[in-house]
């Protein structure tokens, strides 16, 4: 009779990718659904598109945000020009 088995998981399969935003308790499991975004901050003399460019040490955040956070977000940065999904009511 087996009684447990040891393998290795993603965090994320245990308790699904989790909004960063301070008190926010929304997660999502599988596929990112619309209205999420990945956060993503790190420092270099000159934009990177090659994240693998980007050393260990330099990178900030590495988080994603759900839609009503990243409007909330949105809404403390300058305007960028572009338009930003909208907010769905399945967060």
């Amino acid at each position: 009779m087996k009684i447990y088995e040891r393998k290795m998981v993603k965090v994320s399969e245990l308790v699904g990718n989790k909004c960063w935003w301070r008190g926010c308790d929304r997660t999502y499991v599988g596929d990112m659904p619309r209205g999420w975004r990945y956060l993503f901050t790190y420092w270099s003399r000159q934009v990177q598109p090659d994240f693998f460019k980007i050393l260990p040490q330099d990178r900030g955040l590495d988080c994603a945000l759900c839609p009503e956070h990243v409007h909330a977000l949105d809404g403390q940065l300058k305007d960028s020009g572009k338009q930003l999904d909208k907010v769905e009511g399945n967060a």
